[in-house]
């Protein structure tokens, strides 16, 4: 099981921890639940021998990329791939970090492939182009691949089946 934290940076935590989940199987047990610090994840993470997947949506400087691998050092074990939409961030994180990257897309094309292999970043793709002929090339030359929001179980073992590394789902 992959566990997946948005780093977001609209709202001051102070703000966000008055924020109660109010959606999930486990909220009938749990009625106060609150969005955790990232430390709290990581410490989650770290504690159940669970992968952290960490995507960065907006940066409003370099200091905060800065600020997280500060916070990553601190959990020198721990498994952690950051994924985003943005491949400057991911090349930026690349020059200073040689930790597993991907980049999501819903496109894929021959830029996409060749700024992905000369930075060392793996690809996540959106279901709806996650088919054998993409998965294959990418295999082939070498990339871990993950698909996202597929929550049709067929469609997920049929990935699963063709070789993909990681699977996100909301449902399954």
């Amino acid at each position: 099981m992959t566990i997946k934290y948005i780093m977001m940076n609209c709202l001051l935590y102070d703000e966000l921890k008055l924020i109660h989940l109010k959606s999930g199987k486990n909220l009938r047990n749990y009625p106060n639940l609150t969005i955790p610090l990232l430390s709290d994840f990581l410490e989650i993470c770290s504690h159940n021998n669970k992968t952290a997947i960490i995507e960065i949506k907006k940066l409003s400087s370099i200091s905060q990329s800065i600020n997280l691998f500060t916070l990553l050092d601190k959990y020198p074990g721990l498994d952690v791939i950051v994924i985003s939409f943005d491949m400057n961030y991911l090349k930026f994180i690349r020059a200073i970090s040689n930790l597993p990257l991907q980049f999501l897309t819903s496109t894929l094309d021959d830029a996409i492939i060749y700024d992905c292999r000369a930075n060392q970043i793996d690809l996540s793709l959106d279901k709806k182009i996650a088919i054998q002929k993409n998965i294959k090339r990418l295999k082939k030359e070498g990339f871990k691949i993950a698909v996202w929001n597929v929550d049709d179980p067929k469609k997920a073992a049929s990935l699963q089946k063709s070789g993909i590394d990681f699977l996100t789902t909301d449902k399954l």
